[in-house]
């Protein structure tokens, strides 16, 4: 019923067509039937495939943040430290300092999720 759902909301949003609605369900179904080797396998390499776009991620926030944009846009100069001055570290008081928290707490868990099956596979290595 859900995926029922989730592939009408697709086809009416994306204009795609309904066969690119079977892709997803169709690529879980041939994952299953490798069974668990199949399964570690994919689960490897999605890790590996996440584990790049988030470093890369991190290099091009670090590119923008140091100028390196297009020239005329926003980040066509060093904008590192000038939202440390105006309106400050502590803008909205106490609420704004708990509100970075909740959202460096799901940013470290997508990070450390991603970490885990590294740290499974050196255990297995050792």
């Amino acid at each position: 019923m859900d995926h029922d759902i989730l592939y009408l909301y697709r086809i009416v949003s994306s204009g795609l067509g309904y066969p690119w609605c079977r892709v997803q369900p169709l690529t879980h179904f041939s994952i299953n039937v490798f069974g668990v080797l199949g399964f570690g396998e994919e689960e490897f390499w999605s890790s590996l495939l996440k584990l790049a776009t988030i470093i890369m991620f991190l290099f091009l926030g670090l590119v923008l943040v140091c100028g390196g944009g297009p020239k005329g846009g926003a980040y066509d100069h060093f904008i590192g430290g000038q939202h440390w001055h105006n309106p400050g570290a502590f803008a909205n008081g106490f609420k704004g300092v708990c509100a970075v928290f909740v959202t460096a707490a799901f940013a470290f868990s997508g990070t450390e999720l991603g970490e885990l099956p590294l740290d499974e596979v050196i255990a297995i290595a050792a």
